[in-house]
């Protein structure tokens, strides 16, 4: 296969790490020689439609909206940089006082989470411009972020060899999440204690528990939730 020449630019004489197809389909974006213009790349002729220069580092990372309007890139200036595509509008969100590494959208596109060496998930909305949370825990660097498809859970993986799953539902979700959990605890915890007079061990009781088709899943999560706690040391 040959790689057509704007495609190939953006690959070989760039660092080639920095690569994001957008949710339609239409857009690639890459780097450029300098590993700081990032180039938008038409997927269906593989041309240049625009480049992106106002980086002045090496970008890291670059995602696209969900909806393909917007493309963020960060880089090892410490900026996190929302372009308009295709006409390529920039708007910089500051804040992060070392490299950012990471940035990831939610699914309704308004907010974005970014990450890097201060080791803090941020997150933004991205209507204001404005950061919504600055999330503590990683004791090292941020080099990861993933938003769960229903937008509820966010990702992180780190230099201290951890992964993070943090809670991003609205907080009257979450709320009503832990009243349900809480009136539900008490079936869950019987059923558990006897499954486990029943089954030989943890592992049988949690196949059990997911092949019980009488469960809602609320009920088959806080039974779950009993079984890990009570293995927790």
């Amino acid at each position: 296969m040959r790689l057509r020449q704007d495609l190939r630019r953006a690959v070989v004489h760039g660092q080639g790490c920095v690569l994001a197809f957008s949710p339609d389909g239409r857009w690639l974006a890459g780097l450029d020689a300098d590993n700081q213009t990032v180039l938008l790349l038409d997927a269906r002729t593989h041309e240049t439609a625009a480049l992106f220069e106002g980086h002045e580092k090496l970008v890291y990372s670059a995602a696209f909206s969900p909806d393909s309007r917007l493309l963020a890139t960060c880089s090892q200036d410490s900026t996190v940089r929302l372009w308009q595509v295709p006409s390529g509008a920039c708007r910089e969100l500051t804040g992060h006082t070392d490299e950012v590494f990471a940035v990831a959208f939610h699914k309704g596109g308004t907010r974005l989470a970014t990450g890097g060496r201060d080791g803090a998930v941020w997150l933004w909305d991205l209507k204001r411009g404005d950061l919504v949370a600055r999330l503590p825990g990683h004791t090292r660097y941020i080099w990861s972020l993933a938003f769960s498809p229903d937008g509820t859970t966010l990702a992180s993986g780190s230099g201290d060899s951890t992964v993070r799953l943090w809670d991003t539902a609205p907080l009257k979700t979450r709320n009503d999440a832990r009243r349900e959990a809480a009136a539900l605890r008490p079936e869950a915890e019987q059923l558990v204690e006897k499954l486990f007079h029943q089954k030989k061990g943890a592992a049988e009781v949690v196949a059990a528990v997911r092949a019980d088709r009488s469960l809602s899943e609320p009920q088959r999560h806080a039974a779950l939730r009993a079984v890990l706690r009570r293995q927790s040391p």
